[in-house]
């Protein structure tokens, strides 16, 4: 708390807001949450050390640590040419509206489908920032992240359809087989996604690149084939895949187990204006793209 206390009062805001991401990055190894679990909690694991008096960590030296390591890491930005770097914060479903000028690279790695909780994942953290202040908060923003499954039972007793054929199959299945969270939770997956999309089409300029790194899912018993779902929507906005880069997993040293395949791919496309310029479901011209993985 002293710490987080003086780095509030700092006059600056780039040093401010450099010395919360520090406190951020050590507020695991400091604290009852248990550091080797991805969601935080004070584990069997910690109970057990407090009880035979196993030290912890003491805050002010790892975060003393922690500062000098980012900021040897940050010296190298000063020997790379001159260039003007905006950071812009916002939903990635309103790309389009948020960004001006096109952009020449996008790089983008979608959320699993009912997988991982990635704002529990984070929530400590994102209290100490003072992000979240109350459970109200946390419950709120939840709602909001793409892949979420923190709905009301009003809106997922009714089957929701995407308009797209192969999907609305998958999510009647699944409504069919009593999952009706699950057939909810899918849609709405795929229409974020669409959503998406549409933006990344919208802003990407001719000769720009795109990455996806993407895998497929298993939902209570059914496969999505999230990879292909990408690419079909995708082509609907004038993106069309050009190429596809499997790369399996060969160890599973990973926080969590992800509900997935075990596959991804990692796509690298040049991106050109058609010849013949179209008009796909939304109001973007047509491009050529290498665009999925799996």
């Amino acid at each position: 708390m002293e710490i987080r206390a003086a780095i509030i009062n700092l006059p600056g805001a780039p040093e401010r807001l450099f010395c919360l991401a520090v406190l951020s990055a050590i507020i695991r190894s400091v604290s009852n949450a248990d550091p080797r679990h991805i969601f935080p909690g004070y584990s069997k694991r910690m109970r057990l050390l407090d009880k035979n008096g196993i030290s912890r960590p003491q805050p002010l030296e790892l975060f003393s640590t922690a500062a000098q390591k980012r900021i040897e890491s940050l010296k190298c930005y000063h020997e790379l040419p001159k260039t003007e770097c905006r950071v812009v914060l916002g939903d990635a479903r309103r790309l389009n509206r948020l960004l001006i000028e096109p952009v020449h690279l996008i790089v983008t790695n979608p959320p699993y489908i009912s997988s991982i909780r990635y704002l529990e994942t984070m929530k400590l953290e994102m209290s100490w920032l003072g992000m979240l202040s109350s459970q109200s908060d946390y419950l709120a923003l939840d709602r909001q992240v793409v892949g979420s499954e923190r709905y009301y039972k009003s809106e997922y007793s009714r089957l929701l359809q995407t308009g797209r054929e192969q999907v609305d199959r998958l999510t009647s299945a699944l409504h069919a087989a009593g999952h009706l969270k699950m057939s909810y939770t899918v849609a709405r997956f795929f229409l974020d996604l669409e959503e998406s999309i549409k933006g990344m089409s919208a802003v990407l300029c001719a000769g720009g690149h795109l990455v996806v790194k993407i895998s497929d899912s298993r939902v209570r018993g059914h496969d999505v084939p999230t990879s292909r779902f990408f690419s079909e929507i995708a082509a609907c906005f004038g993106l069309f895949e050009l190429a596809s880069f499997p790369d399996k997993i060969g160890g599973r040293s990973l926080l969590t187990r992800r509900n997935c395949r075990r596959y991804y791919s990692h796509v690298d496309l040049d991106v050109h204006p058609h010849p013949h310029s179209s008009q796909g479901k939304g109001t973007t011209p047509v491009h050529e793209a290498l665009i999925s993985c799996y």
